[in-house]
């Protein structure tokens, strides 16, 4: 096998967890998203629980806005971070623009 070989192997490799992770976390994903919009915009609760509440929203749009970033790979780039694993994808130079159908950009 060529090294350009290898390469398409990795990404559709890649490309094909990314298309997993993102087929089996986008829906809890959106769930726990309108639970912790509810809680955050519920008057009744206190204001330091709509904050935690909104806090958990945030966090929750950035792991599906990295689901989003994931499924655009378009090419292996990776990044040593020092683990004991070996290297990890640079998600920022090897996708493209994000999935378009991802429920984070529609808020």
């Amino acid at each position: 096998m060529q090294p350009a070989d290898d390469d398409q192997v990795r990404l559709a490799g890649a490309q094909l967890a990314a298309r997993t992770a993102h087929h089996l976390l986008n829906t809890p994903l959106t769930l726990a998203l309108g639970y912790s919009d509810l809680l955050a915009e519920d008057p009744r609760l206190p204001l330091e629980l709509r904050a935690l509440a909104e806090g958990a929203s945030n966090s929750i749009q950035t792991a599906a806005a990295l689901l989003g970033r994931m499924i655009a790979i378009r090419r292996i780039v990776e990044r040593d971070v020092g683990l004991p694993t070996g290297p990890v994808l640079d998600l920022a130079d090897s996708a493209a623009e994000p999935h378009p159908i991802m429920f984070y950009e529609d808020r």
